[in-house]
């Protein structure tokens, strides 16, 4: 099965080649910043209650959706996400200050 068919989705019981091979097509075929394995999420909504500036919503289902616009790839909705259900694409580098 092709990783790109329209609505193809990662469920849990995937093999990890399937899993790596779904997310390097979401990856390259569009331009999201955020990614969501909707057969792993459990709508619990803790992305988008924890995303720094707001750029997470849920869809009718309670799926969380990102808004381009306003996402800085900040990376929290990837890293708190219990589900491991979220991808960012293009994490940003944190600014270190020199002391």
């Amino acid at each position: 099965m092709s990783a790109c068919k329209e609505n193809d989705e990662i469920q849990f019981g995937d093999t990890p080649s399937r899993v790596k091979e779904w997310l390097n097509c979401k990856l390259s075929e569009n331009k999201q910043k955020v990614y969501v394995a909707r057969g792993w999420c459990k709508r619990c909504g803790i992305c988008v209650a924890f995303c720094p500036v707001k750029a997470l919503e849920r869809d009718e289902e309670g799926v969380p959706y990102v808004l381009n616009d306003i996402c800085i790839s900040c990376g929290t909705c990837e890293i708190i996400c219990p589900d491991h259900a979220i991808v960012v694409s293009e994490l940003k580098a944190k600014k270190v200050r020199k002391k």
